[in-house]
């Protein structure tokens, strides 16, 4: 089947004004190929998965074999391959499976809609994966810094993204610290 490029719409959620335009669909080929055209290397693997008894919904571990920690790999492909459910039908059962306390206020699984900044988590190490039928990836481990970026800092001057990124750090302590 070729690949209908028109079927790749805008981001809703993280928007930018200047970067790429494209986002996650639900179709799990078109996806993967969308990470493929973004990173080129030999060293890329989509490892395919199947996880739910009713709906086989095929499931790929996404990294960059020169990269990824090898334990954090293993550690999900584990988790991954021990999940008894039926279906797979939203994103609430893996990120179950994939946090280590559910307890947490803190998101444990990064959520981006956006193939760039998928593609960064990946490259800086993270293991990624990508759903059919949902239109968006997953990366673990998250951490609270990933939480406080937003994509358009890469397209600024490193200075004055930085600079932007101790502002935000500022303002969430502030208005968790001050009264109301």
């Amino acid at each position: 089947k070729k690949f209908d490029k028109r079927s790749i719409t805008e981001p809703t959620v993280e928007n930018v004004t200047k970067g790429s335009k494209d986002s996650f669909i639900e179709n799990f080929r078109s996806n993967t190929a969308t990470v493929r055209r973004k990173i080129k290397t030999p060293d890329l693997v989509v490892e395919q998965l199947t996880i739910g008894e009713q709906t086989r919904t095929p499931v790929g571990l996404v990294y960059v074999d020169t990269i990824a920690n090898e334990d954090l790999l293993k550690e999900v492909r584990q988790r991954i391959n021990t999940m008894n459910v039926d279906n797979m039908l939203t994103s609430g059962f893996i990120e179950e499976f994939l946090s280590d306390n559910s307890n947490s206020v803190f998101p444990q699984v990064l959520n981006p809609e956006r193939p760039d900044t998928f593609c960064a988590n990946i490259i800086e190490g993270r293991v990624g994966i990508l759903i059919d039928g949902i239109p968006f990836g997953f990366v673990v481990p998250a951490t609270l810094v990933q939480l406080m970026q937003t994509p358009e800092d890469y397209s600024r001057n490193y200075i004055v993204a930085s600079f932007i990124r101790i502002i935000r750090a500022v303002c969430i302590f502030l208005s968790l610290m001050l009264p109301s």
